[in-house]
């Protein structure tokens, strides 16, 4: 199906199937680059524009992009604008990867008909919720998202640390090895909230194929479990078990991480405020510092 915008310039809503699969890649990545080329993320972010193309194809496959539930704003057959979208595994819940509209075809309506383009067809798939995030200092996103009737759901905190305290911990209480990827839900039900999208089951299922991820053992019990990013520092999990804490293990294993990255310090994205208070207090006390904030966004199907 393809919508027409009630525009002049004649810009019409359709699948990303549109594309030759040989060059979906590609064409998307370009348009990335053209339209987060004016984006100004907070310090300690990163650049969205300076991703290499490996970097965006790689982010797309961490989330569970799929092309098949994504849509673009073409000008005849230019893709101006577009939104990849991913479903989970049981089909009840949505997210929007990225979102992008390059600068020259702003303020017309693309991105608004973008995202009903896509809640209707997400709807129509099954999926009840359709989420993503928007940082809070971007009004004018915030406010489009809104005027579709995504609901602000909570605030997402990131933080990063670059010099990380001794630990109390010594290394012949803990011993690290590989993390078994049957460990990892046992890990995550420590967390006590329910991660974002980015930092949840399937995501991380999907990261640790690549990602150095440790698991830690005290007296033959699975104590902690940590995931990096090589190359970005990125932590998308960093778990204690509650019988475990106080011993100085989070601190050992952020050592352990830091050691298996090529960044200059390790960035924790996406907490929940008012959910991960424990693990806020940890990194406060660690001297991580607060990178930006976020806004997690729903709207229901």
């Amino acid at each position: 199906m393809t919508e027409k915008l009630q525009n002049p310039r004649e810009f019409e809503i359709s699948s990303l199937d549109r594309l030759d699969p040989d060059s979906v890649q590609s064409v998307l990545y370009s348009t990335h680059r053209r339209a987060f080329s004016d984006y100004v993320l907070p310090p300690g972010a990163g650049e969205a524009a300076s991703f290499s193309a490996e970097d965006f194809a790689e982010l797309l496959e961490r989330r569970g992009a799929d092309l098949s539930h994504s849509f673009g704003a073409f000008r005849s057959d230019e893709l101006v604008g577009f939104v990849v979208n991913a479903i989970d595994s049981k089909r009840r819940r949505a997210y929007d990867v990225v979102t992008g509209v390059v600068p020259e075809h702003r303020r017309c309506g693309i991105g608004e008909a973008l995202m009903k383009r896509s809640a209707e067809h997400l709807a129509a798939t099954g999926c009840q919720t359709y989420q993503l995030e928007v940082l809070e200092n971007n009004p004018k996103a915030r406010t489009m998202y809104a005027g579709v009737g995504f609901q602000d759901r909570r605030q997402l905190l990131g933080f990063g640390v670059s010099e990380i305290p001794s630990s109390s911990a010594s290394i012949g209480d803990v011993s690290w090895e590989p993390l078994h990827i049957e460990n990892l839900s046992t890990a995550m039900s420590w967390l006590g909230y329910q991660p974002s999208w980015q930092n949840g089951f399937e995501t991380i299922s999907r990261a640790t194929n690549n990602d150095p991820a440790l698991q830690g053992f005290q007296s033959n019990q699975l104590v902690a479990v940590g995931i990096v990013h090589a190359k970005t520092g990125d932590v998308p999990l960093l778990a204690v078990n509650p019988n475990a804490r106080r011993q100085g293990i989070g601190t050992h294993l952020m050592h352990a991480l830091r050691q298996r990255t090529q960044a200059e310090r390790l960035r924790f994205a996406n907490l929940p405020a008012g959910e991960a208070e424990l693990g806020i207090d940890w990194l406060h006390a660690t001297g991580a510092k607060k990178l930006w904030a976020q806004r997690e966004l729903h709207l229901t199907l």
